[in-house]
């Protein structure tokens, strides 16, 4: 037992539990790399192979999963860092710009309703100058808080 604990198998194992804690807990696809980077220098360990080469394989390992990790995430999350995107459009974010149907009259200080991608939304205008009426077509302009403003 003790020579386990002296070649560092615990180490890396408390390295690849504790980062896949961290990782489910904040999904960000970043410490999940220490504890792929981990598992090889584990394996070292159990061989008996010396800490300053494992901690080297580490470093390794780990700037090699980020370096092939990061461009799938970025390319899976839609983030185009050539467009400068500040935020990563999630599913409330994606119905921006679609049309809705009108399911209940819309009008400057009346909250109506709308069907868009198949569930219904509270709406509401800023156009002061505008009534929306039942089976219109409208596009969504923004969320605000849980209502969809359109115009």
């Amino acid at each position: 037992m003790m020579d386990l604990l002296s070649s560092g198998v615990f180490i890396w194992l408390f390295i690849i539990v504790a980062a896949a804690v961290f990782e489910a807990m904040t999904p960000s696809f970043f410490a999940i790399s220490f504890s792929i980077a981990a598992i090889p220098s584990m394996i070292l360990a159990m061989l008996g192979i010396g800490f300053g080469f494992q901690f080297v394989v580490f470093v390794l390992g780990l700037a090699l999963v980020l370096y092939y990790l990061l461009p799938v995430v970025r390319k899976l999350s839609r983030v185009n860092l050539d467009k400068n995107e500040k935020y990563v459009k999630t599913n409330l974010d994606l119905i921006i710009g679609e049309k809705a149907q009108v399911l209940a009259d819309i009008a400057y200080l009346k909250d109506g309703l709308v069907k868009v991608d198949g569930k219904e939304w509270t709406a509401k205008t800023e156009n002061k100058d505008k009534l929306f009426k039942e089976g219109e077509v409208v596009t969504i302009k923004a969320i605000k808080g849980s209502k969809v403003e359109v115009e």
